[in-house]
């Protein structure tokens, strides 16, 4: 009998279960940065004082994704970060007039 109980509550608990009742998935996207303030936000960066790191692999991605929107900031973009991956450094100088030139 009391075998017969335990299992009659456990189907009754397993049968009311935890389903999707009435739950709706719900998908968010986020569009994908603009490459001005993705390179803004580097450039702010090293005028802060950020030393270079491994984020020099995507320079020539970043420069591209700006000449396209703006030929001047991307040229602008490019040479600085030309410059910076060739000698390693960031003048925090170059990089304020640089950014300035972005946010214009």
């Amino acid at each position: 009998m009391k075998f017969f109980i335990v299992l009659t509550t456990f189907v009754l608990l397993g049968a009311s279960g935890c389903g999707p009742q009435g739950v709706t998935e719900k998908r968010f996207s986020n569009p994908a940065p603009d490459a001005i303030d993705r390179a803004a936000a580097l450039i702010q960066g090293y005028a802060d004082g950020q030393p270079v790191g491994s984020e020099t692999m995507e320079f020539e991605e970043l420069a591209q994704g700006v000449t396209a929107i703006d030929a001047q900031k991307g040229s602008d973009v490019k040479e600085f970060l030309t410059k910076v991956e060739k000698t390693g450094r960031v003048s925090r100088k170059d990089a304020a007039k640089v950014l300035e030139g972005l946010k214009e």
